[in-house]
């Protein structure tokens, strides 16, 4: 994919995550790596599920993964059928 907001800092980048049910909440590391420069990012997220359409993730866009889910850094996902 592509990421940036013009020409100057587009740069082609892959995305994976690695997903650990082992704790509540739920924690997702979205990686993200340059294909240049090979440098990674990872985005920390708990997550958890209120029924089996309906999730919350949280990310505080840094590198110190969340402990709470709170208005400022939470999202609530619903499945559409």
């Amino acid at each position: 994919g592509v990421v940036g907001s013009s020409d100057v800092y587009k740069r082609q980048v892959s995305m994976t995550y690695e997903i650990n049910r082992k704790v509540n909440p739920i924690e997702i590391d979205f990686i993200i790596t340059s294909l240049d420069t090979k440098t990674e990012m990872r985005m920390l997220i708990i997550a958890e599920f209120e029924d089996k359409d309906t999730m919350t993730i949280a990310s505080n866009f840094n590198e110190v993964r969340p402990t709470e889910f709170n208005i400022k850094n939470s999202i609530k996902l619903h499945r559409i059928h």
